[in-house]
């Protein structure tokens, strides 16, 4: 069922995330986005968190995109950790976070542009840089919601 779930989000949000040329930027309206969805459905939230940490195989389509974005960051000199493979693991893990915080009640809707700014600090971008980039991240996300509501 997380195996399910996830595939579902990705072909979800893989429309937005590939109108985003930048892929620092596409990567965090990727996140928005896929956070945005499990902070209106806490079940599917606990879920998520537990596919990602107990399913090895459930991410593996997450993390190739997530590579592929962040090895183009990278390239830009807009990812300042040593690896791209740190990096994978860092946002992996703090969505996971969130996603069990979504599911327990802990956190709401409004906390995804910290947690973004947090990912994208965590990845080395500075704090202007965090918060300009999860500030499109989340325009993207709306406009993305948007369109898909009509």
């Amino acid at each position: 069922m997380g195996d399910a779930l996830i595939a579902e989000l990705i072909e979800r949000l893989e429309p937005a995330r590939t109108a985003v040329s930048d892929p620092l930027t596409r990567m965090a309206t990727g996140v928005t986005l896929f956070l945005g969805f499990l902070a209106v459905a806490p079940g599917q939230a606990r879920l998520a968190a537990h596919a990602i940490a107990a399913l090895p195989n459930v991410g593996r389509a997450v993390q190739w995109r997530l590579r592929d974005d962040l090895a183009g960051a990278q390239s830009l000199g807009q990812l300042r950790v040593g690896s791209v493979e740190l990096a994978v693991g860092l946002v992996i893990g703090l969505s996971e976070q969130a996603a069990r915080m979504f599911g327990s009640g802990r956190i709401e809707a409004s906390a995804i542009p910290d947690i973004v700014r947090a990912i994208l600090r965590a990845v080395g971008c500075t704090p202007d840089e965090a918060s300009d980039v999860a500030d499109i991240a989340a325009r993207n996300a709306e406009e993305f919601s948007r369109a898909e509501a009509t």
